[in-house]
This record gives structure tokens, C-alpha cells and sequence, in this order.
């Protein structure tokens, strides 16, 4: 299936009406609620338990003269900036995974739908159950 996402509409309901993918996509506020569900604070505790040890470290050993004080600073910001990239990236990864999720559990509705007036109710079930087991594998 090939369409514009973003100007063509994605489904029909019943009564006829297209259905956007601008209508049912979810604001920002709604994923980062999903987004702050799904991180613990333990996950960020392990992320930021060592965080200040360098720079205690860093004042343990004293003053140091302008050049090596300059060289030691450049040093310790690299490490800080590379991990402050990394958490970044990690966050935007997850906000990325979810746009593919919802794209995913939007394709399992559509499938659900379609069984909906089916009178198969063995096969039926057994499709619904193996769209109820991918929505548990597609992620949040």
C-alpha cells in the first residue's frame, strides 16, 4: 500500500467517512505520557548514580596550573558531552520506536476490523489471537 500519510486518508469507516492518520496520531503530550510510563526512576538512578563521581575526583586532586587545568577541563566536558549525547540520542530512539509501534498496533486495528463481521469463529478466534500476540510484541 502506497499513499501519502500525511494528505491522504488511511482507512474509511463504515459509514463512508476517511479516516487520517492526523486524526488518530496521538499529541505530543500523549507520547511523552507513554514515554515517562514506560522509564522507571530506577532506570535513570542507574543512569546518573556515577554521574558526579568524576567530578569529585576532579576536585580531590586540586588545583592544577592554566594549561594542564585546560586540558584536564576539555577532558572531563568531552565525557560529560558524550554522555549527554548518548542519553539523547537513546530518547529520541524510543520517541522513533514509538512512531513505528503506533503504525504497527494501527495496522492490527485495521486487521481486527476486517474480522469483525466474520462468521469463520474458529479461524476467527485463532486470527484474533495471533493479532492479540502481536500487539504484545510491538512494544509499549
Amino acid at each position: 500500500m502506497n499513499i501519502d500519510i500525511t494528505s491522504e486518508s488511511i482507512a474509511t469507516t463504515k459509514d463512508g467517512k476517511e479516516v487520517f492518520l492526523k486524526d488518530i496520531w496521538p499529541s505530543n503530550s500523549e507520547i511523552n505520557d507513554i514515554l515517562k510510563s514506560s522509564l522507571t526512576s530506577e532506570q535513570f538512578r542507574k543512569a546518573y548514580a556515577n554521574i558526579y563521581e568524576g567530578e569529585k575526583e576532579w576536585k580531590d586532586i586540586g588545583r592544577l596550573n592554566k594549561t594542564e587545568n585546560s586540558i584536564a577541563w576539555k577532558s572531563l566536558r568531552t565525557v560529560l558531552n558524550n554522555f549527554y549525547d548518548k542519553k539523547n540520542t537513546y530518547y529520541k530512539q524510543k520517541k522513533e520506536d514509538g512512531k513505528s509501534i503506533l503504525k504497527i498496533k494501527i495496522i492490527i486495528c485495521e486487521k481486527s476490523e476486517e474480522l469483525q463481521n466474520s462468521t469463520d469463529w474458529q479461524g476467527t478466534g485463532n486470527q484474533l489471537i495471533t493479532l492479540q500476540n502481536d500487539w504484545k510484541n510491538a512494544g509499549f
